[in-house]
């Protein structure tokens, strides 16, 4: 990480400033550069919502929210699953592993809720979609 030390914690409504400047930057260079919102989400259902830090600055964040029965938010499958909203990095902070790590602490909690899959949507863009 060249030196950069970078944090994962939940998302505080404090952050919303910074969440909001952190996913329109993120996502400018992407399919989703027209998305931009003036707040952030708040979901209807259980969520796990974390940013990603290095030096107090959000650098990253990701957005799951979880269904409390399978198939009312994402494919209708057995077991529950989590719908991916969010998943975005700075990009002077991509390639260090940063969505890596927000991905794995939300499977962590995942787990620890019982949902057994996350689903996503993404645009045409080959280097998201891989």
């Amino acid at each position: 990480m060249t030196g950069d030390a970078v944090s994962i914690r939940p998302y505080e409504d404090a952050d919303e400033r910074s969440w909001l400047e952190c996913r329109v930057l993120a996502f400018l260079d992407s399919a989703y550069f027209d998305a931009v919102e003036r707040e952030k989400e708040r979901y209807d259902r259980p969520s796990i919502e974390l940013v990603a830090e290095v030096d107090g600055r959000i650098v990253g964040l990701m957005d799951v929210e979880c269904e409390e029965e399978p198939g009312t938010l994402c494919e209708d499958r057995p077991g529950l699953g989590g719908m991916i909203w969010h998943l975005a990095v700075l990009r002077d902070f991509r390639r260090r592993g940063i969505a890596s790590r927000l991905l794995g602490a939300a499977e962590d909690t995942a787990r620890q809720q019982g949902l057994e899959r996350f689903e996503a949507w993404t645009r045409d863009d080959t280097w998201v979609q891989r």
